[in-house]
């Protein structure tokens, strides 16, 4: 491939890396007629280069969080989330207004008084059709506030 070409490539594949449509660094390349090998070793040979794709695949990788962060909002507001996605929300995204969780983490003990492990805070879940079904189970050193 030609010098000018190659940059024809680059400059179309970092065109449609950049644009608002969330797309694989792979699907970019066959849209701008490259194989990931090549932008593999452009990388490698263009610090430029290098560092634009960077930026693009972080710009990309929002997009992502974003559709992902969307749909678990969906299925939260939609009562259709597991106890573990509920929970998963509740720690990542509003800690300081759920005492409840934060509760779980001070006053409560696994199994014979053991450390709570993850499994065990999903198998509770599991058997409680909402976060709420924590309450009252019998595990609880203290009463809940």
């Amino acid at each position: 491939m030609t010098d000018g070409k190659r940059e024809t490539v680059k400059a179309k594949f970092l065109e449609a890396y950049r644009g608002d449509k969330p797309l694989t660094m792979e699907v970019a390349a066959r849209h701008a007629g490259a194989t990931r090998v090549s932008l593999w070793q452009w990388r490698q040979n263009d610090p430029g280069f290098a560092e634009e794709v960077r930026q693009a695949r972080d710009r990309q990788d929002s997009f992502r969080v974003q559709v992902v962060e969307d749909c678990l909002f969906d299925r939260l507001t939609k009562a259709r989330a597991s106890p573990a996605e509920e929970i998963f929300f509740l720690c990542n995204r509003s800690l300081a207004r759920c005492r409840h969780v934060a509760t779980i983490r001070a006053e409560r003990s696994g199994p014979d008084d053991a450390p709570i492990t993850f499994a065990t805070l999903l198998e509770w879940a599991g058997n409680n059709s909402r976060l709420g079904g924590f309450v009252g189970n019998g595990r609880s050193r203290a009463a809940w506030r």
